[in-house]
C-alpha cells in the first residue's frame, strides 16, 4: 500500500487579494452594464442610438485596455498596480453615482 499523501496547495495572499478585488469589480461592472443604456437614454437624455454607441465604446475599452494595463502593471509592480486599479474603479463608480446630481444642479 502506497502512502502518498495529497498535498494541500496554499495560495498566496496576493492571489486572494487579486481575486477578491476582481470579484467585486465584476459585480460592479455587471451591475452597471445591465442598466447603462437605460441610464444614458432615460436619465441623461441621450437617444437610443447614442446610448448604444456609448455603451459599445465603454465595453470595447474594457476589453482592449487590459493589454496596456498589463504592460503598465509589469513596470510599476503588483501592489502599485492594484492600488491604482482600485483607486480608478472607486473614482469611476463614484462618478457614476454622483454625476447625475451635478447634472440636475446645472
Amino acid at each position: 500500500m502506497s502512502t502518498t499523501a495529497k498535498e494541500k496547495v496554499k495560495f498566496s495572499k496576493a492571489f486572494w487579494v487579486a481575486n477578491t478585488v476582481e470579484l467585486f469589480e465584476r459585480a460592479a461592472y455587471y451591475g452597471v452594464f445591465i442598466v447603462i443604456t437605460l441610464y444614458l437614454s432615460r436619465i441623461l437624455g441621450f437617444d437610443d442610438i447614442e446610448s448604444a454607441a456609448i455603451a459599445g465604446i465603454f465595453s470595447a475599452c474594457l476589453y482592449l485596455l487590459p493589454t496596456f494595463a498589463g504592460a503598465l502593471a509589469d513596470k510599476i509592480g503588483f501592489r502599485n498596480s492594484m492600488l491604482l486599479a482600485f483607486a480608478l474603479l472607486t473614482v469611476g463608480y463614484l462618478g457614476l453615482a454622483v454625476y447625475p446630481t451635478w447634472l440636475e444642479a446645472a
